[in-house]
């Protein structure tokens, strides 16, 4: 299907995916593969784990050694604080935690949440890291009250192989992947996923790190 605005002054013809350069839109295609296959991410997740960061001690580097063969429940753009406490039978309002933050996406098991956080055409600033380091307070609020035990939380950073995240950003991560790995993972989105890699420029670092 052809539609006329989606050409542009070069007499280039598109689709909406070869357009965007949001995200969230490789991060939904990633959603769908992940239903089928969650292998392929979780060896990634491993292989990218920093060993340098020290937020992650070495208990954790142990656990995410391990996920490869464990199962996770997956969510895509996940309003966590505001969704679990409605499912608990509280309103986020009272309780003071950010109604509307998302997650990129977010794999849940009984002992973690790994929240993945990705960029495409551009890098992470300091107001991303600072969020980080809130979450992992908020949650620990959240789960004070709804009476549950904490899962450990991790947060990974998915992004261009093209960005180098700098040395005060990269110890916000418990591990890094890139969009080219995805692409060689999940070869059916191939196209699309080699796409979010490549839209990043080709200039220098844009990151914002404290």
């Amino acid at each position: 299907m052809k539609v006329s605005y989606f050409e542009n002054n070069k007499g280039d013809q598109a689709k909406w995916k070869n357009i965007t350069r949001d995200e969230r839109f490789f991060c939904f295609e990633l959603y769908q593969s992940l239903k089928a296959d969650q292998k392929g991410l979780l060896t990634l997740i491993k292989e990218g784990i920093n060993k340098k960061n020290n937020l992650t001690n070495q208990k954790r580097r142990e656990f995410l050694g391990t996920i490869v063969s464990k199962k996770f429940d997956i969510g895509v753009e996940v309003c966590f604080y505001r969704d679990l406490l409605k499912w608990n039978g509280e309103g986020i309002k009272e309780h003071e935690l950010p109604q509307k933050r998302t997650f990129d996406l977010a794999l849940f098991s009984e002992d973690a949440i790994i929240i993945i956080e990705a960029k495409a055409q551009q890098g992470f600033d300091t107001k991303q890291l600072l969020e980080f380091e809130k979450d992992k307070k908020h949650i620990e609020k959240l789960f004070v009250k709804i009476k549950k035990k904490q899962p450990q939380v991790y947060i990974v950073g998915l992004h261009s192989s093209k960005y180098t995240p700098g040395s005060k950003t990269k110890p916000y991560f418990d591990s890094n992947i890139q969009w080219d790995r995805i692409a060689e993972k999940y070869p059916d989105s191939k196209n699309l996923f080699c796409r979010a890699n490549d839209i990043y420029p080709n200039k220098k670092n844009d990151s914002k790190p404290i």
